[in-house]
């Protein structure tokens, strides 16, 4: 009952403040008057407050879809803008030229599979390298097939199968053993988000328009 009435009274505050005057024209928080900068700061503090509540009394594989699913939105953004014609690019000569990690970005959420359905992975026979793409909408399509697996796969498993310890290795060579949810929150997702900040990098370089992954982008603005 003090959960419910917790959710309903952050609820309740957080509508007064946005039905006491619309939400700026400007994407932007310097669109706003003093006034309307500080309702809309208010806000955002009260939804995270809730984000925060809430997830505390999701199980874990809850809390990770939930998660995948709002990271997702921006990671379509990004990987629609992909040219296809520049795969072979690269910024550095030790870098992982601009198709490869296109397709690494895409392919991640393949760790959440492996790391649910199975106790251990062999780099040297069970890692499968992503399709070749034409199109930024190939790599959208492909990050949508994993992610549904990975979604899938999450919702099948409960928080006391997380705890349960997985190995990583390369043919006999044992590189790591940590829980399967350790392994889902580091190598799945953190590793996904700093390959998208990676992309995101690549095509600035490229003078692609980059959208905002957790706010306005400096393109946004203009």
């Amino acid at each position: 009952m003090g959960y419910l009435l917790t959710e309903a009274g952050l609820w309740m505050v957080l509508s007064q403040f946005l039905s006491s005057s619309s939400l700026c024209d400007s994407s932007a928080l310097a669109g706003c008057n003093t006034t309307m900068r500080g309702r809309v700061i208010i806000s955002l503090f009260l939804i995270i407050i809730f984000a925060a509540h809430y997830i505390k009394f999701m199980s874990l594989n809850k809390a990770f879809i939930a998660e995948l699913r709002s990271e997702a939105t921006a990671t379509r953004k990004l990987l629609a803008l992909v040219p296809a014609d520049q795969k072979e690019w690269v910024p550095h000569e030790k870098s992982m030229k601009l198709g490869r990690l296109a397709t690494h970005v895409a392919e991640l959420s393949i760790w959440v599979v492996r790391a649910v359905q199975h106790d251990s992975m062999d780099l040297m026979k069970d890692w499968v390298v992503s399709p070749t793409f034409d199109s930024g909408e190939e790599l959208v399509s492909q990050f949508d097939k994993n992610l549904e697996d990975a979604i899938a796969a999450l919702e099948s498993i409960t928080d006391e199968a997380l705890q349960e310890l997985w190995t990583l290795k390369r043919g006999e060579m044992v590189l790591f053993t940590m829980p399967k949810k350790v392994v889902i929150r580091s190598m799945a997702m953190n590793h996904f988000i700093h390959h998208r900040a990676q992309l995101g990098v690549y095509l600035r370089l490229l003078d692609v328009p980059i959208p905002g992954m957790y706010g306005p982008s400096a393109d946004d603005k203009r």
